[in-house]
């Protein structure tokens, strides 16, 4: 065989491994691509059925508290407005980390620029979230121990103690536990999802 023989013969066969390549890449970005629009549909069902439970929690709230009786202190007032506070609160914070994490499907980026900025919204909403939930089980703590307490300052202080005592051994036990399984149900399995999807664009 010829030199020139020989030269087209590589140059057609590097011609049709780079297409080759550059097929299977682009191959490769749709099923990524796919995949991570699943893992993303899947989390925005999450949030809006997330975010429809807590609106109906407030008329079922009002609705426990009016029929028990317990809206007729001052305090049970206060504490039925600091729960509603505490939802009006937490549908904002979810409806605007809805929106941060969902606007980059409007904008002209990458796949892999798209999928780094989702993955960080997404991982800084689940930080927030787990802070959310303990505070707002802390404060419900709190006033709920302030609720007929006795005029003698010893019993006071010893139902305080237990109550606290109690509140924490509940919230390691069972809230604790309890929130890192309901956010990993909802979240996390799919931010895991998203990760993958970005290592293997990388690699």
């Amino acid at each position: 065989m010829d030199i020139e023989k020989l030269k087209g013969s590589w140059k057609k066969y590097t011609s049709e491994f780079q297409s080759r390549h550059f097929k299977n890449a682009d191959d490769l970005d749709e099923i990524l691509e796919k995949k991570s629009q699943q893992s993303l549909r899947l989390l925005k069902r999450n949030f809006f059925i997330e975010a429809g439970l807590n609106i109906l929690l407030i008329p079922i709230i009002l609705l426990v508290f009016v029929k028990s009786g317990l809206l007729e202190g001052t305090l049970n007032v206060v504490f039925t407005a600091i729960i509603f506070l505490i939802l009006l609160v937490f549908l904002s914070y979810l409806y605007g980390s809805y929106r941060k994490i969902y606007k980059y499907e409007n904008y002209n980026l990458s796949l892999k620029e798209k999928l780094e900025q989702q993955i960080d919204r997404l991982e800084s909403f689940t930080r927030y979230y787990y802070k959310f939930l303990y505070v707002a089980y802390f404060i419900a703590l709190i006033v709920g121990l302030s609720f007929d307490l006795p005029d003698d300052n010893t019993k006071v202080l010893f139902i305080v103690a237990i109550g606290a005592a109690l509140g924490l051994l509940l919230f390691f036990i069972v809230v604790r536990p309890l929130a890192k399984m309901y956010v990993n149900k909802l979240y996390k399995r799919h931010i895991l999802s998203l990760k993958q999807c970005l290592r293997e664009l990388e690699e």
